[in-house]
């Protein structure tokens, strides 16, 4: 064809666009989120996989503080979208020092591309052992991931922001005072001890002072 210019020939331009495609995200609450000591709180985390992505070697780990026990069996894995995962993590870590829980995504199968988006949702439960070391006891989860189908090395892995959650420990701490003083005295008379005669009457008084948070 001839241009405007009365030049002959085709003539092909073209353009380059890049489109980012969104970011997994991961969100994570607890129920209650106030407990006392011996109380069991149910854990769910929520991990949001966009469309036209692929994601390898794909963890959810969960971190528990220090006395917060992980409550064997209870925990639940849906993916909508997804192959099935099982339900009960890997376990590592101990009571006292604080427990890491690991579901593996890629122990079902690789997150495979897919035009609509996916959810990951899991729960389970975890008991308030009378060990723990924190008022407010802050856990975290964390979904990683690689892009690379060929690549399992920890060190190369992408994250997500992380995600926590706090459960305030209900934590009463009584002090009990016990006085006394003789009977028909003014109340200035209160003491921690008193002496009498045999025969002579005393009045007791019993204060219990509550200076926890319940």
């Amino acid at each position: 064809r001839e241009d405007a210019a009365g030049r002959r020939g085709d003539r092909v331009t073209g353009a380059q666009r890049d489109v980012p495609i969104a970011p997994a995200t991961l969100t994570k609450g607890v129920s209650p989120t106030q407990a006392p000591v011996g109380e069991t709180v149910r854990y769910t985390l929520t991990t949001t996989i966009p469309a036209n992505a692929n994601y390898y070697f794909a963890d959810l780990s969960d971190s528990l503080p220090a006395g917060v026990e992980y409550v064997a069996g209870s925990a639940h894995v849906v993916f909508a979208g997804g192959p099935t995962i099982a339900d009960e993590p890997r376990v590592s870590g101990s009571v006292a020092a604080g427990q890491n829980l690991v579901w593996s995504v890629e122990d079902a199968a690789p997150i495979s591309t897919s035009t609509s988006q996916r959810t990951i949702r899991i729960t389970y439960d975890a008991k308030i052992r009378d060990t723990v070391k924190s008022a407010a006891p802050t856990n975290t989860a964390v979904f990683s991931w690689n892009t690379n189908p060929g690549d399992n090395d920890p060190a190369t892995r992408q994250k997500t922001l992380n995600a926590s959650a706090i459960v305030t420990i209900q934590n009463p701490n009584l002090t009990v005072q016990k006085l006394v003083k003789p009977l028909g005295a003014a109340d200035g008379a209160y003491a921690a001890a008193k002496t009498g005669n045999p025969d002579q009457g005393f009045t007791y008084r019993v204060r219990v002072t509550n200076t926890g948070n319940v």
